[in-house]
């Protein structure tokens, strides 16, 4: 991270979140203690700007509690970080509905995209991003 620092560059933490995992207080407990740690060690002006994306494999009413708690642990310690989601292209229904129920949470969403797979960024109005552009109206 010193050389991060040094070379003005920002973290952009991807956080995989397995299922087992997802319910995991001693998981948030790291996360708080990493955030005070680098804090103290890097400053505010540092940390503040780094984002981190959380991965879900599975999506429902567990993952939506762990990204929340995952959410307030970073606010509590850093308000200015961001928070956001990986999220597939075209998401199911069940995907749709937890987006929107974390919405007012979310900073930013990640796509992956298949290079072989043609997908037009241009127009968030498509049905490809149909239950994901909810996060921007």
């Amino acid at each position: 991270m010193n050389s991060f620092q040094r070379l003005g560059l920002v973290p952009f933490i991807r956080v995989e979140v397995e299922k087992e995992a997802a319910d995991s207080a001693g998981y948030l407990k790291k996360l708080d203690a990493f955030l005070q740690h680098s804090l103290q060690y890097f400053g505010s002006p540092f940390v503040e700007k780094w984002r981190f994306e959380l991965a879900f494999r599975e999506w429902g009413g567990t993952q939506k509690n762990f990204y929340q708690a995952f959410y307030q642990t970073v606010k509590k310690r850093a308000s200015a970080v961001k928070v956001g989601l990986h999220v597939p292209v075209s998401p199911e229904a069940s995907k749709a509905a937890f987006l929107k129920q974390i919405s007012g949470q979310c900073e930013f969403v990640c796509f992956t995209c298949n290079p072989n797979e043609k997908v037009d960024f241009t127009d968030m109005n498509n049905r490809t991003f149909e239950g994901v552009n909810i996060l921007f109206l």
